[in-house]
This record gives C-alpha cells, structure tokens and sequence, in this order.
C-alpha cells in the first residue's frame, strides 16, 4: 500500500511502503533549485514551478522502478525540457527530455544516458532513443514516464505508448529524480513520483546495424590533456609509456562512447583509442573513421589525419551525430601497426568508430596491444 503527500504547490510524492517518505513541495527544505530561475507561480490555472536553464530535484525521493509524471507547458522557443532519474550525483544518469520546437520531428524527444557529465545524443540517435512526437505548445500536456528495471515507456496526454525505450544504459542503482528545462523557460505542475513497480510489456525496436568491417574493441585510454597531442605530428613511445589501456567494445552503430572513460574539463578533453592492424606486406589501406568532436590520427606513431565531425562543422544544419564520414589511407607497413586515435570533445557526444573492407592479408589484432 502505497502513501500520498500533496504540498500547497501541488506536487506529489507517491512511494512504496518500503520507501522512505520524504516532503514534497518546491522549498527549500524539500526540493533543492540549480541554475538561472526557478520560482512557484499560478500559471494557466494550476500551481506550477518555473524554471528557466534550472533544474530542481528532491534529494530525499529515492528511485529506480515506477513512474514519473507531471503536467507540462512549454512554447515554441528552442531549449530542452526533460526528467533526470537514477542520479548518482551530478554526473552520471538517466535522461529523456523533449525538444519543443522539434514536434513532429524524429527528434522531438531523446533518450541518451550520461557517464561522467558527458552526454551522448550525437551518439544515441534512431528509433531507440527519438521518437517524432506531436507536442502541444502554451497549454498543458500530462507527461508519464514508466521506468521497468531496464526498458521504459514515455506516454504523453494518452494511454497509448509515444516511445518505448527498449534498453537503458545508464545507472541500474536507485537513484534521484530531477526535472529541469535548458536555454528556455517551461512550468511543471502536479508532479507525482510513484515507486511501484509496473510491469511494461517488451517490444521488438530494429537496431541501426554496425557497418561492415566495423572494429569491435577499441583500447582506451583515461582521459588526458589535449596538450598531449595539440600541435604534434608524431607520438613518441614517452608520451604513452604511463597510460593504463582498458579495452571498450563498439556497441551502438558500432560506435564506442569515450563518455564512460571519465570526466572532462576545458584542457583534459582528450581520449586516445587504439588498435593494431596487421600486414602480410606493406600496403595502403582505406580505413573509414567515425568521431566526435575532433581527432587527430597518428599511424606508427606519424600524424596521418587532422578531422573536425563537431556541431554544425560541415554545414549549418549538420547536427555532430557520429558516423564514418571520413576515409583515411593508411600507408601500413608489414607486420605490425599501430592506429591511435586522440578524439577531443566539446559536447554531445564523445565517441570512435572505425571500419575497414575484407582485405586478404590484412587483420585486426584482438586485443589490441596497447601501444
């Protein structure tokens, strides 16, 4: 049996029994306010809460199953209005949120987890992380998001499903509920956390195949200052000697996310990724590459490439999603080669991907040796 608490701002908190109860109501003994406004107003008839680039969470509502649900308003201005949930701090959690001025758009909402502040939309893009939803501008919209263990359903003013999230990767540990709006002004009413569990029946959503000839395993590095790289057309075996290599897999699109190696900073923005190609005789080898936001590609230790796939950097509509839009010739001597990939982000997405055709002769070392 579950126990309800209704504040003056209307807002409720529903928990299980077994759930610690804690106040709900937008003060500052309940809820906690980041960012540039937040304030309780009367708004279209209802008590709701304005933020503006804020965010508001309640750190004593603990979370992990169940639903989450408010009404919304929002116009037609750009921003992105969402709900945070399974929040292990400031940094690494869940996130769906909606993009107003995209409705109708196969991108009017997104789905992306987040690993060390690092978000990853460039990356999780398609139908299991967007969905073209019909969003209503200047008046309400009841929002429901089911959470079941590793698969969620968003509702919106319906019973009918709007978009089913058929994998979570983000934290699986209980964690905080947060709602927030960016670059725009939007108002939550009648917010109501449930941690019941409800069941949500799976469903089967294609996956975007990896390309053929697509590199499984990357060899990481943690994150490092891009002054390790910046200006240099060789790397000499110093300046990776200390590096401790963790193999990453490809998983989305054959993409890795470089999100998971830690956190950045305005200098320490750098990943390097790594593997060892090997060939019968030397030879020149197209290799296709995928990144975000910037790389610098060094073969044998020797700069080869100079790219920049970040935000609007081909043209003004090109939105940094990460694909294999850049071919490189790699002049592979026999025996061994090492490819070392230094990406620097900025935001969106941190990521490598790289494939390369069936070529008698030539394989890929796994696990990659680290270089």
């Amino acid at each position: 049996m579950s126990s309800a608490i209704r504040a003056a701002s209307g807002v409720f908190l529903v928990l299980s029994a077994s759930a610690r109860p804690a106040l709900a109501q937008f003060d500052t003994t309940a809820w906690r306010f980041a960012g540039d406004s937040a304030r309780v107003e009367t708004f279209a008839g209802r008590s709701a809460l304005m933020l503006r680039d804020a965010l508001a969470y309640m750190p004593a509502a603990r979370f992990r199953v169940g639903t989450i649900e408010f009404d919304l308003n929002v116009s037609t201005a750009p921003g992105f209005v969402g709900v945070q949930f399974r929040m292990q701090g400031a940094e690494d959690y869940e996130d769906f949120y909606f993009r107003p001025m995209n409705s109708g758009a196969p991108d009017a909402t997104q789905y992306q987890p987040v690993f060390h502040g690092n978000t990853g939309w460039q990356i999780y893009v398609g139908p299991r992380y967007t969905a073209p939803i019909e969003l209503h501008h200047d008046r309400w919209m009841h929002v429901k998001l089911v959470v079941d263990d590793d698969h969620a359903a968003v509702f919106v003013d319906s019973d009918t499903i709007a978009q089913y999230i058929p994998r979570l990767l983000g934290p699986t540990q209980t964690g905080i509920v947060a709602i927030y709006s960016r670059f725009t002004a939007a108002r939550f009413a009648n917010v109501r956390i449930d941690t019941s569990r409800v069941a949500i029946s799976r469903r089967r959503v294609a996956e975007s195949e990896a390309p053929a000839g697509v590199v499984p395993q990357w060899r990481v590095s943690p994150v490092v200052s891009q002054k390790l790289v910046a200006g240099k057309t060789a790397l000499a075996p110093g300046d990776t000697h200390a590096i401790r290599w963790t193999d990453l897999p490809a998983t989305e699109r054959g993409i890795v996310n470089l999100g998971v190696a830690g956190t950045r900073s305005a200098d320490t923005n750098t990943v390097l990724a790594s593997i060892v190609i090997r060939s019968d005789t030397k030879r020149r080898l197209p290799f296709r590459l995928g990144f975000s936001d910037r790389a610098r590609v060094f073969l044998n230790g020797r700069l080869v490439f100079i790219g920049d796939d970040a935000y609007r950097s081909r043209d003004p509509r090109f939105l940094g999603t990460v694909g294999l839009y850049d071919t490189i010739i790699l002049p592979l001597d026999k025996g061994t080669n090492t490819l070392v990939v230094a990406v620097s982000e900025g935001s969106g997405g941190w990521a490598v991907s790289g494939a390369f055709d069936p070529t008698p002769g030539v394989t890929l070392v796994t696990p990659a040796k680290s270089p």
